[in-house]
């Protein structure tokens, strides 16, 4: 079950966003919602490094040409014929697409069973960052999610959970409009308030998995931090965050949470 702080996270902001308070708390205790604490210090691990070509690193995530996208720009691929359907996946449909320790690039990493949430509709004094919001709370005004899961992610070494996955499932055409509202009114966007507090977001490179993509950092005037990378795959938007706002989701930890997903819509 998750702690009072992190759903007054999630209600500050989005789901994904829950757990980047916590993980700051000063108290410095480990949370249990899912994570069996491993008794080891930690200074926070940014991924688990693999043989594959991929660089899990938590470096800077880049495009398959090994070079990043134009800073803020959303790539998007040419239909090939070898795209992921547009399916609209259930709760449990995306809860069998969420990744577990087996999949991911080495031993040692811990995962949350993933949780349903609530869509969060919630609106923003500047109409230029509200697709933004739409974007990361699931309930935007083109159409809400139909299901919506989240889960959290611990490396190995590390105490706390560091990375979270959000899976958002929508009905054909819009998580399409979705993410092409977001890619442009992130460039323009900047500052905007939710309820009482202020963020700040800024357009990071952006990696080239699933249909398209998006990186941002976004930021509050509480401390609350985290880079976060979306990826449309078919009907599903799945969502990554880092709490270490200075380094992405290892691309190598995002691909393995892509190809689920995808593996699911062609299912």
């Amino acid at each position: 079950m998750r702690s009072t702080r992190t759903r007054l996270t999630m209600v500050a902001v989005a789901p994904l966003l829950l757990f980047a308070v916590a993980c700051s708390d000063d108290s410095g205790s480990s949370r249990s919602s899912g994570n069996n604490a491993d008794g080891k210090s930690g200074s926070p691990t940014n991924g688990a490094t693999t043989g594959s070509p991929t660089n899990a690193s938590g470096s800077p995530q880049t495009s398959g040409s090994g070079a990043p996208a134009p800073s803020g720009s959303g790539t998007s691929r040419p239909s090939d014929g070898k795209g992921s359907a547009a399916k609209t996946l259930s709760a449990a449909q995306l809860k069998a697409a969420f990744v577990v320790a087996a999949d991911l690039p080495s031993t040692g990493w811990r995962v949350t069973t993933p949780e349903t949430e609530d869509p969060d509709a919630s609106k923003v004094d500047k109409p230029a960052c509200q697709p933004v919001m739409d974007l990361m709370g699931g309930g935007g005004v083109t159409g809400p999610s139909v299901a919506h899961i989240s889960g959290e992610l611990t490396p190995p070494g590390a105490a706390e959970s560091q990375y979270a996955f959000s899976l958002a499932s929508y009905q054909p055409g819009v998580a399409e409009k979705l993410l092409k509202d977001a890619k442009a009114a992130l460039p323009s966007c900047g500052t905007f308030r939710y309820a009482t507090l202020t963020y700040h977001v800024t357009p990071l490179p952006t990696p080239n998995f699933g249909d398209e993509s998006l990186a941002f950092k976004v930021s509050s005037d509480i401390g609350l931090s985290a880079a976060m990378t979306t990826t449309r795959v078919g009907s599903v938007i799945v969502q990554g965050a880092s709490q270490n706002a200075e380094k992405e989701v290892p691309p190598a930890v995002f691909k393995a949470q892509t190809d689920k997903v995808t593996a699911a819509q062609r299912g």
